[in-house]
């Protein structure tokens, strides 16, 4: 690193410690209400091998756990950049990826044209009730802030059928611990949020865990209606 980089960190360091509730320099920062990410600050990873490595764990398991089932229509609550896009789209026959972040957006646009992204900020969504059959939130729900949560989870819910399924990627290692912007919950507050679907797959991506300099994104839960499994 640069020591005009290190400088700067400094002095960004310096102005949140004056201004604690300043987030210049994060990787995240505000919008509204809501919480977001700079460009690096969607995924983890020391290096481009191990981004790219990791990246084919997490989809070797979306893959794992969605193939084979029915998907008419599928929703991606919190897309970034269009990242996992592809993979979900591809397990379903109409795939509609939201974010409140425009400048992710257009860049998922530009990468994937032929997939549907529409900027949506969560408090409501703009679809019919029971419009989706698999609803997908991957390290989102985590950044949604306490005050809003149930809200959120509500809104979710009420846009999913009757006998839809739900995969969640979110951390809850480390139930609570203080922090401005990722909320860990414990698997059982997912579990309550979304009864009756039951919690039939529950772990850390493993292999990702494994690789140097990285952890999994979070705790992979899968949830479906009762007897399906």
């Amino acid at each position: 690193m640069s020591a005009r980089s290190l400088t700067r960190r400094a002095a960004l360091r310096a102005w949140r410690e004056v201004n604690p509730n300043s987030t210049a320099g994060l990787q995240w920062h505000r919008q509204g209400e809501h919480i977001t990410f700079g460009w690096d600050g969607f995924v983890a990873a020391p290096d481009l091998p191990i981004l790219f490595a990791r990246h084919h764990y997490e989809t070797a398991l979306i893959r794992r756990l969605l193939d084979g089932r029915p998907v008419s229509r599928s929703l991606e609550f919190g897309c970034g950049f269009g990242r996992l896009s592809p993979t979900f789209a591809g397990l379903s026959q109409s795939h509609v990826a939201v974010d409140i972040n425009a400048d992710a957006l257009q860049a998922a646009r530009t990468a994937y044209p032929d997939l549907s992204f529409e900027q949506i900020d969560g408090d409501h969504l703009p679809f019919p009730d029971q419009s989706f059959d698999l609803l997908v939130s991957w390290t989102v729900l985590q950044h949604v802030p306490p005050n809003k949560i149930a809200a959120t989870v509500g809104e979710l819910r009420r846009v999913l059928t009757s006998r839809g399924i739900v995969l969640l990627c979110e951390e809850t290692r480390n139930v609570g611990e203080p922090t401005k912007h990722c909320w860990h919950r414990e698997p059982g507050f997912y579990e309550r949020a979304f009864d009756p679907l039951q919690l039939v797959e529950s772990s850390y991506v493993e292999e990702i865990d494994r690789l140097p300099g990285t952890s999994s994104p979070g705790r992979v839960m899968l949830f479906t209606p009762a007897g399906v499994g």
